[in-house]
């Protein structure tokens, strides 16, 4: 509402009254100016009393309006000296009305803002000027930013007299401004400096990109603005064409999760080198869930990814030349021991079979079958003639066989094997109620790997025949590990094995 234009209704309706009054005084006077009847006076009065009480009810209700304001309404004379300020004034800058009426309203006005507001002032009929903000000198010594706006000029007879206009304080919202704008301001310098690229794209299989931070450069060959809005070229056309697809079905199976997706693909940069990348990032949903777009972070893993590719190159050498070195000493053992030809390697094959059945990771499984293949390396020190000899064994013969353990253990200890491959040799003659030897350890005090071998030694031995006796056939060697479930062998392994036996049809070749 414009309070200038009531209040200048209000004085024109008290003008009226006065008028009035004028016109009769003149009316009397053309009568002679003698006339003095007391019902003339008295209606004189009256007409004067009812003027008085308009004008007095018309400021009432003008200065009503204007408290009820939330804005400060002020009004600058010709030299822009503050002739009004409403009561809200000292809400904002702590001065009462009467301790700004009369003073210039430059001199209130921070010195980098005067220029402007002179620009504002200094052109007669500017009213309906768009509003704009400046800093004020509050009575504490503070500026405050306020939202300034020219209500209207005030004319009066026709002359130029002033302006009126209204003040809100806007400190706290310029304050809050400013604080996003160092926010923004830290993000992008960051965004900036890291060694990769951010972004944030449409989920379109172009990839259009919305945003690039500066390290798109460094990373694609492209600058930022190259690729946003895909003015040169979009960022689908930039992955190797092999793996797009598979870029695109990895995205989206996540979005559909609802998780962050990582991934790693290569592509091909402006000045045509491949490059390995790893991506991370999330979809962007609208307040009713629709996938607005994508942010994300890719970095260049060139040198790493080429580097454990290399690392797993050598490992992948020296894994085979340790399969085969391991192959040489179990055929050491057969050389030894032809009768028992053949047992390591389907022990080998039943415990990992047993393993995977179990569940256990690859790399695990892995080292159980090499130890498996030597399990019985420690048979180079029993004599020949006690291994192949076709009846059984007597006690003192017995000890020594029972030797092959610790030995194949003292052979094996000082090679860094990735797995404790001696240890398993060691302990897969033991038994989980201790009666095993060599040191007749108990429950946990054995290797898992060690449980798996001693039922897959058991199991082996009892299908193959012997110098001193024939095969017993795998239905016996089940019921063996069946009845000493949880005594002598673990009840875990054993339930895997019966599985393979009974369910899976598992046979040694």
């Amino acid at each position: 509402m414009d309070v200038t234009k009531k209040y200048d209704k209000l004085k024109e309706e008290m003008a009226q009254a006065k008028r009035r009054i004028s016109f009769l005084e003149k009316k009397l006077a053309a009568l002679g100016g003698t006339w003095t009847h007391p019902f003339s006076s008295l209606q004189e009065d009256a007409t004067a009393k009812r003027a008085g009480e308009a004008v007095s009810e018309s400021e009432l209700q003008y200065r009503s309006l204007i408290q009820s304001l939330q804005e400060t309404v002020y009004f600058l004379d010709v030299d822009g000296t503050i002739t009004f300020v409403s009561p809200q004034v000292e809400s904002v800058l702590g001065y009462r009305p009467e301790e700004m009426i009369g003073k210039p309203f430059m001199s209130f006005i921070h010195r980098q803002d005067l220029k402007e507001m002179l620009n504002r002032f200094e052109v007669e009929g500017r009213s309906g000027m768009e509003p704009w903000e400046s800093r004020l000198l509050a009575k504490d010594g503070r500026y405050v930013w306020v939202r300034a706006a020219i209500s209207r000029q005030i004319y009066r007879d026709g002359r130029y007299c002033g302006i009126s206009g209204t003040l809100s304080d806007v400190t706290e919202r310029r304050r809050m401004e400013e604080d996003l704008a160092e926010s923004r301001r830290r993000l992008a310098n960051l965004m900036d400096h890291l060694p990769g690229m951010a972004y944030r794209c449409s989920n379109h299989r172009s990839w259009t990109l919305d945003y690039a931070s500066a390290g798109c450069l460094e990373l694609t060959g492209y600058a930022p603005d190259e690729l946003i809005g895909k003015r040169a070229i979009t960022f689908s056309e930039i992955i190797h064409p092999e793996d797009r697809d598979q870029v695109w079905d990895s995205i989206q199976s996540s979005i559909a999760a609802a998780r962050t997706y990582r991934l790693t693909y290569r592509i091909r940069s402006k000045d045509g080198q491949e490059k390995y990348v790893t991506e991370q990032g999330n979809a962007i949903p609208s307040a009713d869930g629709e996938i607005t777009g994508l942010e994300g972070f890719i970095s260049d893993i060139t040198d790493q990814y080429l580097a454990e590719s290399r690392a797993r190159d050598s490992f992948a050498r020296l894994r085979r030349a340790l399969g085969g070195i391991i192959k040489v000493m179990a055929s050491t053992i057969e050389y030894r021991d032809p009768c028992t030809s053949g047992h390591q390697q389907r022990v080998a094959d039943l415990a990992r079979r047993i393993a995977q059945e179990m569940g256990l990771p690859a790399d695990q499984v892995d080292g159980l079958r090499m130890a498996g293949v030597i399990h019985d390396i420690g048979k180079v020190a029993v004599p020949a003639e006690i291994l192949g000899k076709p009846s059984e064994l007597g006690p003192i013969e017995m000890l020594l066989v029972k030797t092959h353990a610790q030995t194949g253990f003292e052979i094996l200890r000082e090679i860094e094997f990735p797995w404790p491959i001696a240890r398993m040799v060691l302990e897969h003659h033991e038994r989980l109620d201790g009666t095993g030897y060599p040191s007749g350890l108990k429950g946990d005090e054995m290797l898992l790997e060690s449980k798996i071998l001693a039922v897959a030694d058991v199991v082996e031995a009892m299908c193959s025949h012997r110098p001193y006796r024939p095969a017993l056939g795998a239905e016996a060697a089940m019921e063996e590990i069946r009845t000493h479930r949880g005594i002598l062998y673990d009840a875990t392994v054993v339930d895997a094995c019966l599985r393979l036996f009974r369910e899976k049809d598992y046979r040694f070749d």
